[in-house]
Protein backbone atom coordinates (compact mmCIF):
# COMPACT_ATOMS: atom_id res chain seq x y z
CA UNK A 1 0.00 0.00 0.00
CA UNK A 2 2.85 2.36 0.89
CA UNK A 3 4.60 1.72 -2.43
CA UNK A 4 1.37 2.34 -4.36
CA UNK A 5 0.83 5.57 -2.40
CA UNK A 6 4.38 6.68 -3.23
CA UNK A 7 3.84 5.93 -6.92
CA UNK A 8 0.62 7.98 -6.87
CA UNK A 9 2.43 10.90 -5.27
CA UNK A 10 5.23 10.65 -7.81
CA UNK A 11 2.77 10.59 -10.71
CA UNK A 12 1.00 13.65 -9.32
CA UNK A 13 4.33 15.45 -8.95
CA UNK A 14 5.28 14.61 -12.53
CA UNK A 15 1.90 15.88 -13.75
CA UNK A 16 2.33 19.14 -11.83
CA UNK A 17 5.79 19.62 -13.33
CA UNK A 18 4.47 18.84 -16.82
CA UNK A 19 1.62 21.34 -16.54
CA UNK A 20 3.98 23.94 -15.07
CA UNK A 21 6.26 23.58 -18.10
CA UNK A 22 3.30 23.89 -20.50
CA UNK A 23 2.06 26.98 -18.66
CA UNK A 24 5.52 28.54 -18.79
CA UNK A 25 5.77 27.90 -22.53
CA UNK A 26 2.35 29.45 -23.15
CA UNK A 27 3.26 32.49 -21.07
CA UNK A 28 6.58 32.86 -22.89
CA UNK A 29 4.90 32.70 -26.31
CA UNK A 30 2.29 35.23 -25.19
CA UNK A 31 4.96 37.57 -23.89
CA UNK A 32 6.94 37.25 -27.13
CA UNK A 33 3.81 38.08 -29.13
CA UNK A 34 3.16 41.14 -26.95
CA UNK A 35 6.74 42.36 -27.33
CA UNK A 36 6.52 41.85 -31.07
CA UNK A 37 3.36 43.95 -31.24
CA UNK A 38 4.92 46.70 -29.13
CA UNK A 39 8.07 46.81 -31.23
CA UNK A 40 6.21 46.76 -34.54
CA UNK A 41 7.50 49.61 -36.69
CA UNK A 42 5.45 52.16 -38.54
CA UNK A 43 5.14 51.27 -42.21
CA UNK A 44 6.12 53.70 -44.97
CA UNK A 45 3.24 54.48 -47.32
CA UNK A 46 3.73 56.43 -50.56
CA UNK A 47 0.64 57.70 -52.39
CA UNK A 48 0.75 59.52 -55.73
CA UNK A 49 -1.85 61.70 -57.44
CA UNK A 50 -0.91 61.77 -61.11
CA UNK A 51 -1.15 65.02 -63.04
CA UNK A 52 -4.53 65.46 -64.69
CA UNK A 53 -5.92 62.21 -63.29
CA UNK A 54 -9.61 61.88 -62.45
CA UNK A 55 -8.99 60.81 -58.85
CA UNK A 56 -9.65 62.78 -55.69
CA UNK A 57 -6.27 62.60 -53.91
CA UNK A 58 -5.67 66.20 -54.97
CA UNK A 59 -8.35 67.34 -52.49
CA UNK A 60 -6.87 68.20 -49.05
CA UNK A 61 -9.98 66.85 -47.30
CA UNK A 62 -9.61 63.46 -48.94
CA UNK A 63 -5.86 63.28 -48.23
CA UNK A 64 -6.58 63.96 -44.57
CA UNK A 65 -8.75 60.83 -44.42
CA UNK A 66 -5.65 58.79 -45.20
CA UNK A 67 -3.14 60.63 -43.04
CA UNK A 68 -5.35 61.11 -39.94
CA UNK A 69 -7.63 58.08 -40.02
CA UNK A 70 -6.83 55.19 -42.34
CA UNK A 71 -3.02 55.21 -42.05
CA UNK A 72 -2.90 56.93 -38.68
CA UNK A 73 -0.48 54.29 -37.30
CA UNK A 74 1.96 54.66 -40.20
CA UNK A 75 4.03 57.26 -42.05
CA UNK A 76 2.22 58.54 -45.13
CA UNK A 77 3.72 60.60 -47.94
CA UNK A 78 1.15 61.89 -50.45
CA UNK A 79 2.84 63.21 -53.58
CA UNK A 80 0.91 65.71 -55.71
CA UNK A 81 3.78 67.50 -57.48
CA UNK A 82 7.21 65.84 -57.27
CA UNK A 83 9.38 64.67 -60.17
CA UNK A 84 10.48 61.30 -61.55
CA UNK A 85 13.61 60.89 -59.41
CA UNK A 86 11.60 61.56 -56.26
CA UNK A 87 8.90 59.12 -57.42
CA UNK A 88 11.33 56.28 -58.01
CA UNK A 89 13.29 56.88 -54.80
CA UNK A 90 10.19 56.94 -52.59
CA UNK A 91 8.61 53.99 -54.34
CA UNK A 92 11.43 51.68 -53.31
CA UNK A 93 11.75 53.15 -49.81
CA UNK A 94 8.11 52.34 -49.07
CA UNK A 95 6.27 49.24 -47.89
CA UNK A 96 2.99 50.22 -49.56
CA UNK A 97 2.52 52.35 -52.67
CA UNK A 98 -0.74 53.61 -54.14
CA UNK A 99 -0.74 55.34 -57.54
CA UNK A 100 -3.88 57.20 -58.64
CA UNK A 101 -2.96 58.36 -62.15
CA UNK A 102 -3.33 58.10 -65.91
CA UNK A 103 -1.60 55.04 -67.30
CA UNK A 104 -1.36 52.36 -69.96
CA UNK A 105 0.67 49.13 -70.11
CA UNK A 106 3.83 51.10 -70.92
CA UNK A 107 3.60 54.37 -68.97
CA UNK A 108 2.54 55.95 -65.68
CA UNK A 109 1.86 59.70 -65.70
CA UNK A 110 3.14 60.82 -62.29
CA UNK A 111 2.48 63.98 -60.25
CA UNK A 112 4.93 66.14 -62.22
CA UNK A 113 3.44 65.04 -65.55
CA UNK A 114 6.55 63.01 -66.40
CA UNK A 115 6.20 59.46 -67.71
CA UNK A 116 7.56 56.41 -65.90
CA UNK A 117 7.99 53.14 -67.81
CA UNK A 118 8.53 49.55 -66.63
CA UNK A 119 12.12 49.96 -67.78
CA UNK A 120 12.50 52.98 -65.46
CA UNK A 121 11.12 50.92 -62.56
CA UNK A 122 13.48 48.02 -63.25
CA UNK A 123 16.52 50.30 -63.58
CA UNK A 124 15.74 52.07 -60.30
CA UNK A 125 15.01 48.89 -58.31
CA UNK A 126 17.79 48.15 -55.79
CA UNK A 127 19.13 44.61 -56.01
CA UNK A 128 18.63 43.85 -52.32
CA UNK A 129 15.09 45.16 -51.79
CA UNK A 130 11.71 43.48 -51.55
CA UNK A 131 9.98 46.88 -51.34
CA UNK A 132 7.35 47.84 -52.06
CA UNK A 133 5.45 44.82 -50.79
CA UNK A 134 2.00 46.03 -51.81
CA UNK A 135 1.53 48.08 -54.99
CA UNK A 136 -1.87 49.40 -56.06
CA UNK A 137 -2.17 51.20 -59.40
CA UNK A 138 -5.63 52.61 -60.10
CA UNK A 139 -4.69 53.82 -63.56
CA UNK A 140 -6.00 52.24 -66.74
CA UNK A 141 -4.73 49.06 -68.37
CA UNK A 142 -1.41 48.45 -66.58
CA UNK A 143 -2.35 44.76 -66.65
CA UNK A 144 -3.48 44.65 -70.27
CA UNK A 145 -1.78 41.71 -71.99
CA UNK A 146 1.23 42.90 -73.97
CA UNK A 147 4.19 41.06 -75.48
CA UNK A 148 6.73 43.04 -73.46
CA UNK A 149 7.79 43.72 -69.87
CA UNK A 150 4.88 44.73 -67.64
CA UNK A 151 4.87 46.85 -64.48
CA UNK A 152 4.48 43.76 -62.23
CA UNK A 153 7.46 42.22 -64.07
CA UNK A 154 9.52 45.34 -63.40
CA UNK A 155 8.69 45.21 -59.68
CA UNK A 156 9.60 41.51 -59.59
CA UNK A 157 6.06 40.31 -58.83
CA UNK A 158 4.35 37.37 -60.51
CA UNK A 159 1.80 34.69 -59.72
CA UNK A 160 4.62 32.13 -59.76
CA UNK A 161 6.66 33.93 -57.08
CA UNK A 162 6.66 32.71 -53.48
CA UNK A 163 7.36 36.21 -52.13
CA UNK A 164 4.79 37.79 -49.83
CA UNK A 165 4.17 40.67 -52.23
CA UNK A 166 1.33 41.75 -54.50
CA UNK A 167 0.46 44.12 -57.33
CA UNK A 168 -3.15 45.26 -57.79
CA UNK A 169 -4.09 46.80 -61.13
CA UNK A 170 -6.59 46.94 -63.96
CA UNK A 171 -6.74 45.34 -67.41
CA UNK A 172 -9.22 47.87 -68.79
CA UNK A 173 -10.15 51.54 -68.49
CA UNK A 174 -11.15 52.58 -64.97
CA UNK A 175 -12.53 55.81 -63.42
CA UNK A 176 -10.02 57.12 -60.89
CA UNK A 177 -12.44 58.76 -58.46
CA UNK A 178 -14.41 55.54 -57.98
CA UNK A 179 -11.14 53.72 -57.29
CA UNK A 180 -9.96 56.27 -54.73
CA UNK A 181 -13.31 55.95 -52.96
CA UNK A 182 -13.22 52.15 -53.03
CA UNK A 183 -9.63 51.71 -51.87
CA UNK A 184 -10.21 53.95 -48.88
CA UNK A 185 -12.59 51.23 -47.63
CA UNK A 186 -10.23 48.47 -48.77
CA UNK A 187 -7.27 49.90 -46.82
CA UNK A 188 -9.36 50.65 -43.73
CA UNK A 189 -10.47 47.02 -43.53
CA UNK A 190 -7.15 45.44 -44.54
CA UNK A 191 -5.34 47.38 -41.80
CA UNK A 192 -7.85 46.49 -39.09
CA UNK A 193 -8.03 43.03 -37.44
CA UNK A 194 -11.26 41.08 -37.68
CA UNK A 195 -13.28 40.07 -34.62
CA UNK A 196 -11.16 36.91 -34.30
CA UNK A 197 -7.99 39.03 -34.09
CA UNK A 198 -6.68 37.92 -37.48
CA UNK A 199 -5.97 40.34 -40.32
CA UNK A 200 -7.72 40.16 -43.67
CA UNK A 201 -6.06 38.85 -46.79
CA UNK A 202 -6.23 41.00 -49.92
CA UNK A 203 -9.07 38.83 -51.21
CA UNK A 204 -11.01 39.19 -47.95
CA UNK A 205 -10.49 42.95 -47.91
CA UNK A 206 -11.65 43.12 -51.53
CA UNK A 207 -14.93 41.35 -50.70
CA UNK A 208 -15.53 43.07 -47.36
CA UNK A 209 -14.88 46.56 -48.77
CA UNK A 210 -17.51 46.01 -51.44
CA UNK A 211 -20.01 44.75 -48.85
CA UNK A 212 -19.32 47.68 -46.53
CA UNK A 213 -19.80 50.24 -49.29
CA UNK A 214 -23.06 48.62 -50.36
CA UNK A 215 -24.20 48.69 -46.73
CA UNK A 216 -23.42 52.41 -46.47
CA UNK A 217 -25.32 53.12 -49.69
CA UNK A 218 -28.27 51.06 -48.42
CA UNK A 219 -28.37 53.07 -45.20
CA UNK A 220 -28.24 56.28 -47.18
CA UNK A 221 -31.12 55.06 -49.37
CA UNK A 222 -33.19 54.45 -46.22
CA UNK A 223 -32.46 57.95 -44.95
CA UNK A 224 -30.27 56.70 -42.12
CA UNK A 225 -26.89 58.09 -41.09
CA UNK A 226 -23.73 56.01 -40.83
CA UNK A 227 -22.48 55.85 -37.26
CA UNK A 228 -18.81 55.12 -36.55
CA UNK A 229 -17.73 53.43 -33.30
CA UNK A 230 -14.14 54.58 -33.03
CA UNK A 231 -12.32 51.69 -34.75
CA UNK A 232 -10.72 52.22 -38.12
CA UNK A 233 -13.10 49.88 -39.95
CA UNK A 234 -16.19 51.40 -38.36
CA UNK A 235 -14.96 54.89 -39.08
CA UNK A 236 -15.15 54.21 -42.79
CA UNK A 237 -18.87 54.85 -42.29
CA UNK A 238 -19.09 58.18 -40.52
CA UNK A 239 -15.64 59.78 -40.38
CA UNK A 240 -14.00 58.28 -43.46
CA UNK A 241 -17.10 58.16 -45.63
CA UNK A 242 -19.41 61.08 -44.90
CA UNK A 243 -22.86 61.51 -46.35
CA UNK A 244 -23.16 62.68 -49.94
CA UNK A 245 -22.76 66.45 -49.95
CA UNK A 246 -22.33 68.77 -52.96
CA UNK A 247 -18.66 69.34 -53.67
CA UNK A 248 -17.46 66.81 -51.08
CA UNK A 249 -14.86 64.56 -52.79
CA UNK A 250 -15.11 61.94 -50.04
CA UNK A 251 -18.79 61.16 -50.52
CA UNK A 252 -19.76 57.56 -51.28
CA UNK A 253 -21.00 57.01 -54.85
CA UNK A 254 -23.23 54.36 -56.38
CA UNK A 255 -20.47 52.82 -58.51
CA UNK A 256 -17.77 52.73 -55.81
CA UNK A 257 -18.50 49.11 -54.74
CA UNK A 258 -18.17 47.87 -58.34
CA UNK A 259 -14.42 48.59 -58.34
CA UNK A 260 -13.99 45.27 -56.49
CA UNK A 261 -15.04 43.47 -59.67
CA UNK A 262 -12.71 45.40 -61.97
CA UNK A 263 -9.20 44.85 -60.60
CA UNK A 264 -6.80 41.90 -60.63
CA UNK A 265 -4.34 40.79 -57.95
CA UNK A 266 -0.93 39.64 -59.20
CA UNK A 267 1.32 37.84 -56.72
CA UNK A 268 0.07 36.73 -53.31
CA UNK A 269 -3.71 37.21 -52.92
CA UNK A 270 -3.44 36.06 -49.30
CA UNK A 271 -1.08 38.89 -48.32
CA UNK A 272 -1.94 40.35 -44.90
CA UNK A 273 -0.69 43.34 -42.96
CA UNK A 274 1.43 41.05 -40.75
CA UNK A 275 3.29 39.76 -43.80
CA UNK A 276 4.74 43.22 -44.33
CA UNK A 277 6.63 42.92 -41.05
CA UNK A 278 8.26 39.58 -41.88
CA UNK A 279 11.77 39.50 -43.28
CA UNK A 280 11.89 37.95 -46.73
CA UNK A 281 14.77 36.07 -48.34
Amino acid sequence: MSQEHDRTKNNMSIQRIFFSIIAALVFTQSAMHTISAQERRRLDVYMVAGKGAEGVLTYPLFRTLFTKTIFRDHDVNIDIERNKDYFLKNTFESDIVYYSLHSNPHKLCIASGEMVTPEDILAAKPDDTKNPKLIIVTGCETLRDEDRMSFPDAFGISNASKDKRAYIGFKTLTPGSFCDHYFRAFFALWLEPKTDGKYRTLVEAKTDAKARLIHILDLKGMGKKNEGSGTRSQNIDNKTMPENEPGDPSSVGQLDPDVADWFTIIGDPDLTLMDLYEKQN
